[in-house]
């Protein structure tokens, strides 16, 4: 986990675990059609009409039941994806940052500002290197949550929760296939190619922004670091 969560950042949890959710009921509505088919020991199940017959308490039940798991496959994902994705940002945060210094014209005296205050939270020796290292932004990081300044703090936080959704739903989306799968399952191939045009869509889609969305962090890190 990245951070502590508040009641207003479910939906990071509740949006990716709901779209995963669905597709393990539409995997299991699958295998059970696939049972009925070819006659194996497989429990009979069918989405649609088990939708269908659904009064409205059971309906309701059923509702509260599916948002209760999707919040616990999200909690799921979140764990799964920082386990998975977390050397991403290790691997490329020095690329990040030479190209941070790049787009925002930093000259080096504000860059040798941001080493010098390096060095005296660490409290080593100045040191006539003006390069800035990820461990660094990292000393960067924690030295501007230690200072608590409310709408600093408030913008990383929305930050870093638009990264842990992008990053869950780089992969929850992925597994889109699956209603692709289920809609030609049901003879629906237009749905089916409009599911895999749109699974594609939202994983590239995702997958950028989870990038974007982790370099535009680290970039508010080193700019607000100058404005201590």
């Amino acid at each position: 986990m990245d951070l502590p969560f508040e009641a207003k950042d479910w939906w990071t949890f509740l949006i990716p675990g709901g779209f995963f959710a669905l597709q393990l009921v539409l995997l299991y509505d699958i295998l059970a059609q696939i049972g009925v088919t070819y006659k194996l020991p497989l429990e009979h199940f069918d989405l649609l009409q088990f939708v269908e017959s659904l009064n409205s308490g059971q309906a309701t039940l059923f509702v509260l039941g599916f948002l209760v798991l999707s919040l616990m496959v999200g909690f799921a994902l979140e764990l799964l994806t920082y386990k998975l994705l977390g050397p991403e940002t290790e691997n490329t945060l020095q690329a990040w940052i030479t190209d941070i210094i790049k787009t925002q014209s930093m000259p080096a005296t504000a860059v040798s500002k941001l080493v010098t205050l390096c060095n005296q939270l660490w409290g080593a020796p100045s040191t006539q290197t003006s390069n800035l290292s990820p461990a660094m932004v990292w000393m960067l990081l924690y030295n501007l949550w230690s200072k608590g300044r409310g709408r600093l703090v408030d913008d990383l936080d929305k930050t870093i929760t638009s990264w842990i959704f992008c990053r869950s739903m780089s992969l929850s989306s992925a597994f889109g296939l699956i209603l692709v799968v289920w809609a030609f399952v049901n003879g629906l191939p237009i749905a089916a190619i409009g599911s895999f045009l749109g699974a594609v869509l939202l994983v590239l889609f995702f997958r950028n922004q989870r990038k974007e969305i982790r370099k535009a962090y680290f970039r508010k890190v080193i700019m607000y670091s100058l404005t201590l």
